[in-house]
């Protein structure tokens, strides 16, 4: 796979290709896009059933002193 780099205007969600590239893209392309502005209303990952990820998470913390731990009670099965 050979990648080729290159900046373009995107027009009414098209990619034009720059005319020195043209004829030597032959079959299928594998794109990646970086934007040079914010990129606006993309679809928010929490919206979909079931996704996760790291900004899901924040830390917790508990204050623990004065508690005691019983290792009989807390494997004891009920």
């Amino acid at each position: 796979m050979r990648t080729i780099q290159f900046e373009t205007i995107v027009n009414d969600n098209i990619i034009s290709i720059p005319d020195k590239y043209r004829g030597k893209i032959r079959s299928g392309a594998k794109v990646k896009v970086l934007t040079v502005l914010p990129v606006e209303n993309i679809d928010n990952p929490k919206t979909k059933a079931g996704a996760l990820s790291v900004n899901d998470f924040t830390a917790l913390q508990i204050d623990t002193r004065g508690f005691k731990f019983n290792r009989e009670e807390a494997n004891e099965r009920r």
